[in-house]
C-alpha cells in the first residue's frame, strides 16, 4: 500500500511539474504604451497561449536621455534576477545592445526581436543562448511603390527620421551615412532630426524644395528646444496637418486618419509571432538557441488610409486591389 501511495505521489508531482507554467520576462527597449510595443507584446502572449506567465520591464529609451540608458539597463537586469524567468524576450536594438554582455553571462535562453543591426555586432563572442527575429524596413521597395502610386512625376522624396538608435542604424545600413542616394531615377534624401525645430523646417519647406513626397520613418526621440521629449502622437499629427506634399510611412503605427497615407509597411505583430515560435521551440521542444538561425518575418503589407487617400486625391492602382488593406 505504501509503495502504491509513493508511486502515486511521484506521478502526481511529475504531472504538476510538467504543468507548471513557464515564466517569460519581456524586456522592452521602449515604453509599454507605445503602439509598436503593445502590438508585439500582445502577439507574443496570444501566440504562446496558456502554460506561460509573463512579466515586463520597459526601458523607455525613446523618451529618456541617453545618459540614463545604463541605469535603465541595470534596472532591467535587477528585474531579471528577481523574476528568475525560464526565457527572456528582448525587444528592439537598445535592449540587446545594452544587455548583450549580461545575456551572455547566464544560461537563460534569450529571444530578441525588432533588430535592425547585425546582431553579431552586439556580442564580443558568438552567443550560444541567444537567437531571434530581425527587422528590415523595405525602404527601396517602398520608394519604388511610390513611383507606381504617384506616377512618373516622382523624382525627389525625403525620409524623415529622428536621431535615435534605430534611425542611425537604418541610416548606416541603407544610406552608408550619405544624406542622399539614388533609387533608380528618384533622389532619396534623409533627414535625421534631434529637435522639433529642424523637423518642422523640413516639413514646411518640402514643397518649396521640390520634394514630391515625404516618408515618415521614426519620430519618437525628437525633443523641443529645452531637450524635453515631444509626444510622438503630437509630432505625427502636426506633420499631417502641415505637410503640403503626400505623406507616407514605413511602419503601420504611423498610418491612418490624421497620420500618414500609408505604404508598404512593417508591423510588430509579425515580430511578436515569430519570437513566440522561437520561444516555443526552445521551451517545448528543447531546441538550443544556437541551433536556431535568426528569422526574418514575411515582407510588409500594403496598408492605406481611406481618409488620407481622399485628402490628397490619390487613387490606388487597380493591380493592387487584392493586396491592399484599407483603414480609416
Amino acid at each position: 500500500m505504501f509503495i502504491i501511495l509513493l508511486i502515486s505521489l511521484i506521478y502526481a508531482s511529475s504531472v504538476f511539474a510538467e504543468a507548471s507554467p513557464k515564466k517569460i520576462l519581456i524586456i522592452e527597449s521602449y515604453h509599454e504604451n507605445l503602439d509598436w510595443d503593445q502590438a508585439y507584446v500582445k502577439a507574443i502572449k496570444k501566440s504562446l497561449g496558456q502554460g506561460y506567465i509573463f512579466n515586463n520591464f520597459a526601458m523607455d529609451t525613446k523618451r529618456i536621455a541617453p545618459h540614463q540608458f545604463k541605469q535603465q539597463a541595470q534596472k532591467a537586469w535587477d528585474a531579471y534576477r528577481q523574476y528568475k524567468p525560464d526565457l527572456i524576450i528582448s525587444g528592439d536594438d537598445n535592449a540587446l545592445k545594452l544587455l548583450a554582455d549580461r545575456y551572455q553571462s547566464v544560461d537563460t535562453p534569450v529571444v530578441y526581436l525588432g533588430i535592425n543591426s547585425n546582431p553579431r555586432h552586439y556580442f564580443k563572442t558568438p552567443p550560444i543562448n541567444i537567437t531571434g527575429v530581425l527587422e528590415r524596413p523595405m525602404l527601396l521597395r517602398s520608394i519604388l511603390n511610390l513611383k507606381q502610386l504617384l506616377g512618373q512625376k516622382v523624382k525627389k522624396v525625403m525620409i524623415l527620421f529622428d536621431s535615435g538608435t534605430t534611425a542611425n542604424l537604418i541610416f548606416q545600413e541603407n544610406f552608408q551615412d550619405q544624406n542622399m542616394i539614388m533609387v533608380h531615377d528618384i533622389e532619396v534624401h534623409i533627414g535625421l532630426h534631434k529637435n522639433y525645430k529642424s523637423w518642422k523646417h523640413d516639413v514646411m519647406n518640402a514643397k518649396k524644395n521640390h520634394f514630391d513626397a515625404l516618408i515618415v520613418g521614426l519620430y519618437h526621440t525628437v525633443t523641443d528646444q529645452n531637450g524635453q521629449h515631444i509626444p510622438s502622437e503630437s509630432l505625427l499629427s502636426w506633420t499631417n496637418k502641415n505637410s503640403k506634399v503626400p505623406l507616407f510611412a514605413f511602419w503601420k503605427v504611423a498610418v491612418g486618419k490624421g497620420k500618414a497615407i500609408g505604404g508598404l509597411v512593417l508591423n510588430s505583430i509579425e515580430q511578436g509571432k515569430e519570437a513566440a515560435k522561437i520561444a516555443k521551440m526552445i521551451l517545448e521542444k528543447n531546441v538550443k538557441p544556437s541551433d536556431i538561425f535568426p528569422k526574418k518575418p514575411v515582407d510588409g503589407d500594403l496598408i492605406f488610409s481611406k481618409h488620407e487617400l481622399k485628402r490628397f486625391k490619390i487613387d490606388l492602382p487597380k493591380s493592387w486591389a487584392s493586396s491592399v488593406t484599407l483603414i480609416e
